[in-house]
């Protein structure tokens, strides 16, 4: 939610249709989007002004009938939190709530033993926190923009953090002490190889970036002339896939910095990756996009094996289940996340309007539409999920504020977490499933307990 005035106007404006928690995150905060073009359905309300005259900021809450501003602790208008939907809550399942950050959190990550907890956030800080006592051990200074990619090394030795503002720093776990930083162009996307204290990010600009950490000995994959929005490393550990904003998707060589293989779309089906995942085996992998598809490919040639779209453009379902009869236009299915339940065979496949499509990998066909009950005036956008090793399922958080487990064989909700007071913008599942971790537009990381999921 977004608000402007114009003239004697206040409109209240509801932005859709981001395609990820921080490309969400992005766009809420940029103030250019005062200056951009406002589609009919996006004008919520108009609240009328009298001419030449200032409306005190009581009667302007007060005509905003239903939406909430949110305030700091003092009563005074927070600049981070003006514009954010504040959610009743049902209860507050969390054990742990961690509320340092002045803004919303946008990135989390948790190590391997679940000691600490990294967050990111708009107040452009990224925060380490002890989890037995919920005290910060360090912050990681020197970011100047809001921090949107935070990650712990495979080992744990290290934090990466990113900001806007395309500064990447490595942190020492130990210490607290940074021990290697760069400046790059605007950082989509963070993570570290699974194996070795190699750092790989993708760009705005389309650039691709492999670094040794500490040394900080450098590679360059050069852009084909589009946006770098995800990337994954390939089970061999030798190679990544990235999924670029034209649609292509391309498998690089981490060592020779050479092209394995590709995907390039054709004209009408240049659609922005959003996201990207591949299955243990690497047998396949499967790409998100803005369009509501999900493309699955073969792993070791990048051939198309099938797209799957939940519904048509005209509206026909796709697909076999009954569960999917009142799903929405195709436009509005922009697809936010997709992974793997490697188990069963199954693709599960993440949309803006919440619902979660699980599909059979070797028929390609649609098994289930796992939707959650939406209360009214609420976004149940579903931003991230987390595969779970114990059995058939999957934590999904929404713009809600609720974490959901799902049966994604029967396609029943088991279970809802509460406590968020804004959307949730990004979730961790502890490496022993015992907990699982979500930060919000609330400016909390909120830690929920699962040890009871059978």
């Amino acid at each position: 939610m977004h608000y402007c005035s114009s003239d004697n106007d206040f409109m209240i404006i509801q932005r859709r249709g981001c395609c990820g928690a921080a490309t969400r995150a992005k766009r809420s905060m940029d103030d250019e989007e005062n200056d951009q073009e406002l589609c009919e359905d996006d004008v919520v309300e108009i609240i009328s002004l009298s001419e030449g005259e200032e409306q005190p900021i009581e009667d302007l809450e007060a005509d905003l009938d239903g939406v909430e501003l949110s305030h700091d602790k003092d009563g005074s208008d927070d600049e981070y939190s003006m514009g954010v939907m504040v959610i009743q809550p049902l209860r507050d399942d969390s054990i742990t709530c961690l509320n340092e950050h002045r803004g919303p959190v946008f990135a989390i990550d948790v190590n391997s033993n679940a000691s600490l907890v990294a967050s990111g956030s708009q107040d452009d800080r990224a925060l380490v926190w002890s989890t037995s006592d919920k005290n910060v051990v360090f912050e990681c200074n020197g970011h100047t923009e809001s921090v949107t990619c935070v990650c712990f090394s495979h080992d744990d030795k290290y934090l990466a953090t990113s900001d806007l503002a395309g500064l990447v720093q490595v942190w020492q776990c130990s210490n607290g002490k940074c021990v290697w930083r760069f400046d790059a162009s605007n950082v989509e996307w963070l993570m570290w190889h699974t194996g070795a204290h190699v750092l790989l990010a993708g760009t705005t600009d389309g650039d691709g970036w492999i670094w040794r950490i500490p040394s900080g000995d450098c590679k360059t994959i050069p852009s084909h002339g589009s946006g770098n929005m995800a990337g994954v490393l390939m089970p061999n550990g030798k190679s990544s896939c990235f999924g670029y904003s034209d649609g292509s998707v391309k498998i690089w060589d981490l060592k020779t910095v050479s092209l394995v293989s590709s995907y390039n779309p054709s004209p009408n089906q240049m659609s922005p990756v959003t996201c990207l995942s591949v299955h243990p085996d690497a047998s396949v992998l499967v790409s998100g996009h803005i369009d509501g598809t999900a493309r699955l490919f073969n792993a070791s040639n990048m051939k198309l094996i099938a797209m799957l779209n939940l519904v048509t453009p005209g509206g026909e379902n796709k697909g076999t289940s009954q569960e999917n009869e009142q799903e929405e236009p195709a436009e509005d299915h922009f697809t936010e996340a997709v992974g793997f339940l490697s188990s069963h065979n199954l693709i599960l496949v993440g949309y803006v309007t919440g619902s979660l499509a699980v599909w059979d990998i070797p028929t390609q066909k649609l098994r289930h539409v796992c939707k959650p009950e939406k209360n009214e005036g609420q976004d149940a956008t579903l931003v991230r999920m987390c595969v779970s090793e114990r059995g058939p399922f999957v934590y999904s958080c929404h713009f809600d504020g609720v974490i959901r487990l799902w049966n994604v064989l029967t396609a029943q909700c088991m279970r809802e977490w509460h406590g968020h007071t804004a959307g949730i913008l990004d979730i961790k599942l502890t490496k022993d499933e015992s907990m699982i971790l979500s930060s919000s537009d609330d400016s909390t990381v909120r830690l929920y307990e699962t040890r009871n999921i059978t």
